[in-house]
């Protein structure tokens, strides 16, 4: 099993109740990074090449907004996240009052959950280290280290 495979099986597992879009191109997501100043993490990217968004019901009681890559700059611009939380940059939502986005503070770039009013850096949680780990937590599933885990040639949750 190819590392790809190994990725997109657990997208696959982690992602089953949520509705997924068409996955976006390489180039596409290069320039995005490009008009964001900054890499994705490669589990980001490979979620975006699998799937450019998402939306639904995820885990028991949850919900999940995965914004496509087309809206990033426009909803990160519009939500006026550099004036408010300056070093964030966000990805999604519950589809509620809270947003989820990546801490470009911190080097390994973790997930962090933070409200949309008011929007401070006092109000950042982090939620997880990686963006597998967030969305393995969403669901209630504990995920293991993808690289690993495709090197294995096996994804094993559960």
């Amino acid at each position: 099993m190819t590392r790809s495979q190994a990725v997109q099986g657990l997208f696959d597992k982690l992602l089953k109740q949520v509705e997924l879009a068409e996955p976006a191109s390489q180039e596409r997501i290069e320039v995005v990074q490009q008009q964001v100043g900054f890499h994705f993490s490669q589990e980001y990217r490979d979620f975006l090449l699998f799937s450019n968004g998402a939306e639904g019901p995820i885990g028991e009681h949850g919900y999940i907004q995965l914004w496509a890559l087309e809206d990033l700059v426009e909803f990160n611009l519009g939500y006026a996240v550099q004036e408010f939380a300056p070093g964030i940059f966000l990805f999604g939502s519950d589809g509620g009052d809270d947003a989820f986005g990546f801490d470009l503070r911190d080097p390994g770039m973790p997930v962090i959950r933070i409200p949309f009013i008011p929007m401070s850096n006092d109000l950042v949680v982090q939620i997880a280290p990686t963006f597998i780990r967030f969305l393995a937590m969403q669901t209630g599933i504990e995920a293991g280290d993808p690289r690993r885990d495709a090197e294995r040639g096996a994804v094993e949750l559960d």
